[in-house]
């Protein structure tokens, strides 16, 4: 070697295929032949001097074998390419193709990115490497994601991300306007105060959830705990101290008193003495006014009137085998019938409704009936209902103990109303014309029918129900059921505590909606339930919440099913001003084809995993054909992963994206990942981020799996906490393939971007920055880039590779492509002094080379630079089909290495500033491939 190591000033010469001999460049054509370009008598940088005289233009060398002025590097980059190659930065050009390669708009669906061939004018106008076009504005950094979630500072800071607060108590939340998405949001008490939203027309607040424990006019007996709901009775302040009280004046009303002799004329100081006598006797729209006493029902009230009781407290009526009250008009007037402060038991049922009756009841006690509370059914029935308690249903068969029914065409309006320890259903609505409304109601600790089926809080079935301020607490098998094509619509409402079915210890969910049913939410809390939050199940069942929070579901007890909200068989949930935290297995979760999960504006945070299975604690999952959409998403702190996909036909969108801190459980210490991909499934990310997560930042594995990204950044990926090592940003192998554009990977371990190309994996790069790669604790890898396996289907272009370990870019076995890029800064992951052979003393070595080709059989290089690397530019080793065109290296211990065999076509290439510009020699110490097992 002509070349010492020693040596204090550089050498500058050009190289085509020969060793460099120390010499000034060459001559090959005179000043006349150069056609003007030369820039005489004008002092020019040495690789710039033409023989003769004169200088190549500014950004070109003078290349002797082709005996003309040449260029070296990007285009864009000319006039820095050869005095300033680390001003460089690539630019590169993107345009939007369907599957079928037609032009598209970048926001439709199946619309797909692709590298575009520029013309120099475009190229120049193009984006740098790590930004993306966006609409009209211009070009924006990878990974920049708009305010997201309302939530955690996390979308601007690189590391250290802010854990978003804990959420309220579940008795205390809040919910505020969130205009931007037509909806609310979880919050602080904002103007409403704590437990409160703005009401429907925007200018009041509502309550979340009731804001009583009894409903007025009732008091709390004894306190509510982990079994049973507060025991409500009547409150007997009303009640008057004899008599009538006040009312005693009412001329036109018929008075009633049990313990009144027989004979009364219905008189105040002539009560009749039995109910049935004052129904009869009634005109139709009288007021029939009830003593404190206890009265015969099993009665029907047959034309309009008001039967009222001088408190509920001490007026009762008992209906034995029957009804306690049923109203059934006669063919007259259907409105006008009204119950107020009466006490309705011992009965089969409290009160029946029907023959297109209008009945408005009013401060009402149902205590332990035998089959149900009160039941509206028929066409044009309607019960309104004020101010209830219908508790201890006793259901002594299979299809008895609801607590409000209302079916064959009927409709029901409930305020103020709990219905407590009810069996079978708390609340039934069924046919197709049927509808329930309602403000403030309660139904609790539902309890299973007679053979331990069922306990559903709420079962709406073909019908329609809308309902504002609702809390459905400790029910059975599921907190609410919409089936059959039910529509319903709820604001303001709590589901929690929903246990499983007592038969066979399964399920558990807070709102099920199956067989074509629908769901629209605003203002929803669904927590602590068993199995799920939310699960939406057969092809168009859908559930649409705006402004929710789903937390601490506990997945199913017997295996690791479930999770927060559940989308499966055919079914869509879509969230938007969501928070969902501290749920087992899953948060976000859509399986099956047609199933898909939408979320924006969302936050799912601390998925907790199982002790049934070491892969769950999931963020969001998609499996076996589902889509899920994601906008304005973060995914925080989560276990086995932020994001899953898998199967045939899954997809995932997600745009406006962060994915950070997930975090496997202490046990079991390799998963962690930020993204994982695999088993056919396609992800397609624009504008996501993924930031400190561990193992690696997104994996995409086997066969037919897809992974396309455009202004992607990963960062700060950690190693494996078992051993320390991995940590990569980006990990592609087994067959799958990447399209990655406008992304930035820094500071990532082992390598920002690692793929075996074995078995078909495939990579299409272009205009991407992988930066400040680490390496991991022993102190090994750290590439920008490391491809290995045998394979070729890697192509990158216009991308920047800076600050790396051992390699900017390196390839072993691996066939590939690079163009129009830069590579600087490579360091090494310890400095020590090299020998003569270019690597350290002793048996620990440690390396950084600018580009490494190791063995491969196809590997182009062209119009890259190389600068600032501590050992070679490009170091070549057993190569047997390699192009070097139109590249530089300079400012290294070598410019280039060639460690035969080698086999390579090289042309127009400059190698100078280095120590050594040339070394054709064995032994230059190149490390072996790391081996990389993943889960």
């Amino acid at each position: 070697m002509r070349n010492s190591i020693e040596r204090s000033l550089p050498a500058w010469c050009t190289v085509a295929a020969t060793a460099c001999s120390g010499e000034a460049a060459p001559g090959g054509r005179s000043d006349a032949s150069v056609d003007g370009e030369a820039q005489a008598n004008v002092t020019c940088a040495e690789v710039a001097r033409m023989p003769g005289g004169g200088c190549c233009p500014t950004g070109r060398f003078w290349d002797g074998p082709s005996a003309a002025c040449a260029a070296v590097g990007p285009p864009e980059c000319a006039s820095q390419a050869v005095e300033h190659p680390e001003q460089c930065v690539p630019r590169w050009c993107l345009v939007w193709r369907t599957e079928a390669g037609d032009s598209c708009d970048a926001g439709d669906a199946d619309c797909l990115p692709a590298n575009a061939t520029c013309t120099a004018q475009e190229r120049a106008a193009a984006c740098l490497a790590g930004t993306v076009a966006h609409g009209s504005g211009g070009c924006i950094p990878a990974g920049l994601a708009s305010a997201g979630p309302a939530w955690g500072d996390g979308l601007a800071a690189p590391v250290g991300v802010a854990a978003p607060t804990p959420v309220a108590a579940t008795e205390a939340q809040s919910f505020c306007d969130a205009t931007p998405f037509e909806g609310v949001k979880p919050c602080e008490p904002g103007p409403c105060g704590p437990a409160t939203m703005p009401a429907a027309t925007g200018a009041t607040c509502q309550p979340v959830g009731v804001p009583w424990t009894c409903p007025p006019g009732f008091i709390v007996v004894a306190p509510a705990n982990q079994a049973a709901p507060a025991n409500c009775a009547p409150d007997p302040a009303p009640c008057p101290g004899s008599g009538y009280g006040s009312l005693a004046g009412q001329a036109d009303w018929l008075f009633v008193d049990s313990s009144a002799p027989p004979g009364g004329d219905g008189s105040a100081s002539a009560p009749l003495a039995q109910l049935q006598t004052a129904l009869n006797k009634a005109k139709a729209g009288q007021t029939v006014l009830l003593a404190a006493g206890t009265y015969k029902g099993g009665m029907d009230i047959t034309k309009p009137m008001v039967v009222r009781g001088v408190c509920a407290s001490k007026v009762r009526i008992e209906g034995g085998a029957a009804f306690a009250l049923r109203i059934l008009p006669d063919g007259g007037d259907p409105q006008g019938y009204a119950l107020q402060h009466l006490t309705l038991a011992q009965s089969t049922w409290g009160l029946l409704v029907q023959g297109g009756a209008e009945a408005v009841v009013e401060d009402v006690h149902v205590p332990m009936p035998v089959d149900g509370g009160l039941w509206a059914t028929g066409k044009g029935t309607q019960l309104t209902l004020r101010r209830a308690v219908i508790h201890d249903v006793k259901a002594l068969s299979t299809n008895t103990g609801i607590g409000v029914a209302v079916d064959g065409g009927a409709k029901a309006t409930l305020h103020q109303v709990a219905v407590l320890r009810a069996r079978l259903a708390g609340l039934f609505v069924d046919h197709a014309i049927s509808a329930l409304n309602g403000d403030q109601v309660l139904v609790a600790h539902t309890q299973p029918a007679l053979g331990g089926k069922y306990g559903v809080g709420m079962l709406v079935q073909s019908a329609a129900a809308d309902l504002s301020s609702l809390r459905v607490h400790r029910n059975h098998l599921a907190g609410a059921a919409l089936t059959l094509g039910a529509k319903v619509a709820l604001r303001g409402a709590i589901v929690d505590a929903t246990q499983p079915q007592q038969t066979d210890g399964l399920r558990g969910v807070g709102i099920l909606v199956q067989q074509g049913a629908t769901l629209q939410g605003v203002g929803v809390r669904l927590s602590g339930n068993r199995t799920s939050g939310l699960v939406a199940v057969d092809k168009k069942s859908s559930a649409n919440l705006r402004g929710a929070v789903i937390d601490g579901t506990l997945g199913q007890a017997t295996d690791h099913d479930g999770g927060a909200a559940v989308a499966q068989l055919g079914g869509s949930i879509a969230l938007s001003g969501a928070r969902v935290t501290g749920n087992a297995n899953v948060g976000l979760y859509a399986a099956g084809k047609g199933s898909s999960v939408t979320a924006t504006h969302t936050l799912v945070d601390d998925t907790v995993a199982t002790a049934l299975s070491n892969a769950t604690g999931i963020g969001v999952q998609a499996m076996g054909g589902a889509q899920v959409r994601l906008s304005s998403v973060r995914v925080h702190r989560n276990r086995a992963m932020g994001i899953a996909v898998g199967g045939g036909g899954t997809a995932l969108d997600a745009e406006d994206v962060l994915v950070d801190h997930t975090e496997p459980r202490s046990d079991v210490l390799d998963m962690g990942y930020g993204v994982g991909v695999g088993t056919g499934s396609t992800a397609r990310l624009r504008q996501v981020r993924l930031a400190a997560n561990r193992t690696t930042g997104i994996a995409v594995r086997d066969p037919g799996t897809r992974l396309v990204a455009v202004g992607l950044r990963v960062d700060h990926t950690l190693p494996r906490a078992s051993d320390g090592w991995w940590g990569a940003g980006l990990f592609v192998h087994k067959g799958a393939h990447l399209v990655l554009y406008g992304s930035v990977m820094s500071a990532n371990h082992v390598g920002s971007l690692n793929a075996n190309l074995a078995g078909g994996t495939a990579v299409e790069a272009a205009g991407n920055v992988f930066e400040d790669s680490l390496p991991e604790t022993t102190g090994i890898a750290g590439a920008g880039v490391m491809l290995v396996g045998a394979g070729d289907a890697a192509r990158f272009s216009a991308c920047l590779f800076r600050r790396n370990h051992a390699g900017g870019f390196s390839a072993s076995v691996a066939g590939f492509e690079l163009t129009d890029s830069v590579v600087i800064d490579t360091k090494p992951s310890s400095y020590q002094p090299f020998d003569e052979r270019g690597a350290p003393p002793g048996d620990v070595r440690y390396y950084a080379d600018g580009i490494v080709i190791d063995g491969s059989s196809r590997a182009v290089v062209a119009r890259t630079l190389v600068s600032n690397q501590l050992r070679s530019g490009l170091l070549l080793r057993q190569v047997t089909n390699a192009v070097i065109q139109g590249c530089a290296a300079t400012k290294g211990h070598f410019g280039l290495v060639k460690q035969p065999p080698v086999q390579a076509m090289m042309t127009g290439n400059l190698w100078y500033a280095n120590q050594v510009q040339v070394a054709d020699e064995q032994g230059l110490f190149v490390p072996p491939v790391p081996v990389v097992v993943l889960p």
